[in-house]
């Protein structure tokens, strides 16, 4: 029996162009977002963290609307860019590039979660890299994070990876939070460099929390198909996302919470021409089948999205009931040529 939930639709109920190349490089923002871009409530103030490179760029922004009429000067697209030289800090096993990420902040604790993206590039080749998947933690409202460890390593070995042509790509790993679990979902690549298009890791909720305070970290293990039962590090996943025409697989994706479950916001690519793709879940595993954003098909490369459910007061109006916010950066260039034009789109999805 197919334990998947009914597929959801979305349509692109707004659209603008927030951060254009001129702006982009007078901020010193040369190589953002270069991946997820995590945004948080904490204290009033919205907090996102994204990949400048291999650097954090971290903005904050004041609730209010006046607040954000006074400063306008200050304002981009995520708030006022206050550090642009951030990096996770005591890296374990020094990749030769990180940088996050999907974002979650606990307020009893004021303890902010950073799910970062990690590279080993092989032969000193960047684009023949092998991805993992760490946590970094802080305890200043993102302002410096501490390195947890790696929780996600492919199935496939560094030793076997190098024998491949392409990279071993895992992606963001967006990160799902439930009420007593957190979920990552990423992309596997089996021993003989078949990918998974959608695999899952978890780990307790509270266990993660009360040793991230204490600077530690907790086993994470991958879904099966039965349960949790695999090493994350290392073991094998089930796939979770089969896809067929008119998809290539999902490229990136960003998580966040609608009503009583979540929306998993993915890039993909056929022919040349780029859309975001939609699925729904409420346990992390079991996922919607994906379905195009009508509205969102892009001739310009679309690789990166990040993607969070309404904060304020104003964001809720604007996206109405079940809708949420999406950025994603567009290239007519693409590929490791993306940042000579990358622009930052803005997208508010409703429910189709």
């Amino acid at each position: 029996m197919d334990r998947r939930p009914e597929p959801v639709r979305y349509r692109v109920a707004g659209r603008s162009t927030v951060l254009d190349v001129a702006r982009r490089r007078a901020l010193g923002l040369d190589h953002w977002p270069d991946g997820t871009v995590g945004t948080v409530l904490r204290r009033g103030r919205l907090v996102s963290v994204g990949a400048n490179g291999t650097r954090l760029a971290r903005a904050e922004r004041a609730v209010p609307r006046w607040w954000r009429r006074a400063h306008p000067a200050w304002d981009t697209p995520f708030g006022t860019v206050v550090a642009t030289a951030g990096t996770v800090d005591d890296v374990r096993d020094t990749p030769d590039y990180l940088a996050g990420g999907p974002l979650f902040y606990d307020r009893d604790r004021d303890l902010m979660l950073l799910v970062y993206h990690a590279e080993t590039h092989r032969a000193d080749d960047p684009q023949r890299f092998y991805a993992t998947l760490g946590l970094a933690a802080s305890s200043d409202g993102g302002a410096t994070f501490r390195d947890l460890g790696r929780i996600v390593r492919p199935e496939i070995a560094p030793t076997e990876a190098a024998r491949i042509a392409r990279p071993v790509e895992v992606g963001p790993g967006s990160l799902v939070a439930l009420d007593d679990r957190f979920v990552v979902v990423f992309h596997d690549f089996r021993p003989d460099g078949r990918r998974v298009n959608l695999a899952a890791a978890s780990a307790d909720r509270t266990e993660v929390l009360d040793a991230a305070a204490r600077g530690r970290s907790v086993r994470w293990a991958k879904f099966d198909g039965t349960g949790f039962s695999e090493p994350a590090l290392g073991g094998r996943a089930e796939e979770l996302m089969p896809m067929d025409r008119p998809f290539n697989g999902i490229e990136w994706s960003a998580a966040a919470p609608v009503d009583d479950g979540w929306i998993l916001v993915g890039s993909t690519s056929y022919f040349g021409v780029w859309s975001l793709t939609v699925s729904r879940t409420t346990d992390g595993v079991s996922w919607s089948a994906p379905t195009v954003v009508n509205g969102s098909r892009s001739d310009d490369e679309g690789l990166y999205v990040s993607a969070s459910a309404p904060l304020t007061a104003e964001e809720r109006a604007e996206a109405g009931p079940g809708g949420l916010l999406v950025h994603r950066v567009l290239s007519a260039t693409g590929g490791y040529g993306r940042w000579d034009d990358a622009r930052l789109e803005r997208l508010v999805l409703r429910p189709d």
